[in-house]
């Protein structure tokens, strides 16, 4: 029974330490998310990947209002989170905070890219190298995972 008291009380410590950080409705999200399957250090890389392919902020990213490369770099977002992890056109736009037909735009921008057009071809090869950075980062972190769990069981045999 202590081990499990031990464990709830570092629940909720990082819960009182995430709301230091993020808002009631960050957290959520992100606890459905980790409750989902979907790991959100691996939804803050894809973040991280698409601001430094388009040269912004990550605060510029977040902003509502986006032309231009914001509007590019958040659908390549919503195309890999919808078409890489599997989540659905609305948990998508709840998280980002923006209306399901805007994840829907990036969609359907994805599937009618016509790469005669400069702006279609540059957003496809930007969803591409992106897309290969993901799944580079997936693996690497399964790897050490397993590593991690090799090392643990060693230990305790």
């Amino acid at each position: 029974m202590k081990k499990d008291e031990n464990e709830l009380f570092k629940f909720i410590k990082s819960i009182s330490v995430g709301l230091k950080q993020y808002s009631v409705r960050e957290l959520t999200i992100a606890m459905k998310q980790v409750l989902k399957g979907t790991n959100s250090s691996e939804l803050e890389f894809v973040n991280q990947a698409v601001c430094s392919h388009y040269s912004i902020s990550h605060k510029t990213f977040k902003t509502e209002k986006t032309h231009g490369n914001r509007t590019d770099a958040r659908h390549v977002v919503f195309c890999i989170l919808f078409f890489q992890f599997g989540l659905s056109q609305i948990s998508i736009s709840r998280s980002y905070n923006v209306s399901r037909g805007t994840v829907q735009i990036a969609l359907r921008r994805f599937r009618d890219t016509n790469v005669n057009i400069k702006a279609d071809r540059e957003f496809k090869e930007a969803y591409e190298s992106i897309s290969k950075k993901v799944e580079q980062y997936i693996k690497d972190s399964k790897n050490e995972k397993d590593r991690e769990s090799k090392s643990t069981s060693k230990e305790e045999a």
